[in-house]
């Protein structure tokens, strides 16, 4: 069945790249939703738990060196920079948090954000389960925008591939392409605007900077446009009352 042959697919992307694992609820939500009936969605959750998990197991089977296999997940907890959330951790710190709190405690806030996304994503899935790659996308953008401690330039490869599926949806088309161009500014700014500002590369001011810098241009493209399609939404209700 296809549902299956998505979830193959997904867990696929998950053995390359773990963070692929936030579309989990969303694909599900909206397979669940296409079935007819509770029986053929209980058999799409068993069967595909069954499948994926096999899948996964056979992947780790010849790497497996008990909980330290999965050392990659913890790891993530001490990693911030250029982003909302690695100013939070910064700021924390320099208001006399230690390192380690400060960081648990900025990694804690980034994972229920991520969570509250997927959740909500879910939710739309379930809602509007024709719409899954415009759910995606708005799952990824709230990811990369908000709830992301560690943000990389090539991250943009993500969103680009699923505004390369709908190519519709302009403003959002707008938004990951400035976005790519503004995340090439972590690389100048690191090797250029650092040294000749004097600051250390942690501080809150930094990942201030770096923050505004990338992420200022594409979110005035992607809530501006909102604020647009808003008014004109108003405007066409005003017309239709007179």
């Amino acid at each position: 069945p296809r549902p299956i042959t998505s979830f193959l697919a997904l867990t696929v992307g998950v053995l390359i790249k773990y963070l692929a694992l936030i579309f989990g609820p969303l694909l599900l939500a909206a397979s669940l939703r296409r079935l007819p009936t509770w029986r053929a969605r209980a058999g799409l959750i068993i069967w595909g738990a069954l499948i994926c998990g096999g899948l996964v197991a056979l992947a780790y089977a010849p790497f497996w060196q008990g909980a330290a296999t999965l050392r990659n997940f913890g790891d993530r907890g001490s990693l911030f920079y250029a982003s909302p959330i690695a100013v939070l951790q910064a700021a924390m710190q320099e208001i006399g948090l230690t390192k380690a709190a400060a960081q648990s405690m900025a990694s804690l806030g980034a994972t229920l954000l991520l969570a509250g996304g997927a959740l909500f994503s879910a939710w739309r899935g379930w809602r509007a389960p024709a719409n899954v790659p415009a759910h995606a996308l708005g799952l990824l953008l709230w990811f990369l925008l908000v709830a992301n401690p560690w943000f990389q330039p090539w991250y943009l490869l993500w969103p680009l591939a699923l505004v390369a599926v709908q190519p519709q949806n302009t403003r959002a088309v707008k938004t990951i392409v400035l976005f790519s161009l503004t995340a090439m500014i972590s690389y100048l700014a690191g090797s250029f605007l650092l040294p000749a500002l004097g600051w250390q590369g942690e501080s809150a001011a930094w990942n201030l900077l770096l923050t505004i810098l990338i992420y200022g241009p594409p979110l005035l493209v992607l809530l501006g446009g909102r604020g647009l399609l808003l008014r004109q939404a108003d405007a066409r209700a005003l017309i239709g009352v007179e």
